[in-house]
């Protein structure tokens, strides 16, 4: 196998993932290369992808699939630059014009699987760019880590309520459903662990449900979705 890509995609994959969890199954197939995790909690999954058309070679003769310590890559992707060359025997190698780097693999199938029966029906979906959904999640988190969004008529609307005081943030929007759940903030101020400000994320979400927020990092070059269960919000 020979797979080439620029050193900033491959950083933004691995800091993707590894802002959910430390160690993940990494496929390269046919339609690229891809990476998916449940955090030991159940709580949040994550799924990145880098397609085919974002590298600058990609050729496999077969399927491979191996565990990751993503988090040690992410460590290590920030002392690379230029175009970067994976390779995968035994170990993963990574290399590029003056760096190289190998470590052992790990045995996908002792990973936590992948969760089944994903395909969510959301009654609500916005966009916002990620630095003001990091922002808006950052500042009522210091009222409650547990925060609510909700959609309405006019638009979205992220809060939080504490002993003595309450808070919210507004964007206005038109037309959207009504929907209302509670989420941890610190799941979600971590997933903009590799977004940009500029960056737009796609919330879809219902009502004491799911939400997915997906991020599109260098123009569509990686794409990242991360699935997190709502808390059970006192009455």
């Amino acid at each position: 196998m020979r797979v080439v890509v620029k050193s900033e995609y491959l950083r933004s994959f691995f800091d993707s993932v590894s802002a959910l969890v430390t160690e993940s199954r990494v496929k390269f197939g046919e339609n690229g290369m891809r990476a998916s995790a449940v955090n030991s909690t159940g709580a949040a999954m994550v799924v990145a992808e880098i397609p085919k058309g974002a590298f600058e070679e990609y050729s496999i003769d077969r399927e491979v699939v191996v565990g990751i310590d993503v988090e040690k890559l992410s460590r290590v992707m920030k002392s690379c630059s230029g175009n970067v060359e994976m390779a995968v025997d035994g170990e993963l190698k990574i290399s590029t014009k003056d760096f190289s780097y190998s470590v052992s693999v790990i045995d996908p199938s002792v990973l936590k699987a992948e969760l089944k029966g994903t395909n969510l029906k959301f009654t609500a979906e916005f966009s916002l760019k990620a630095g003001d959904l990091r922002n808006a999640v950052s500042t009522v988190s210091r009222v409650s880590g547990d925060i609510v969004i909700r959609t309405d008529s006019s638009g979205v609307h992220i809060e939080a309520k504490g002993d003595v005081d309450r808070i919210s943030i507004s964007f206005p929007a038109q037309d959207l459903p009504e929907a209302r759940s509670m989420y941890d903030a610190e799941y979600i101020k971590n997933f903009f662990k590799a977004a940009r400000p500029e960056d737009t994320v796609t919330v879809q979400m219902g009502t004491k449900y799911p939400a997915r927020f997906s991020i599109k990092l260098h123009g569509g070059k990686v794409l990242v979705d991360y699935l997190l269960a709502p808390k059970i919000e006192p009455e």
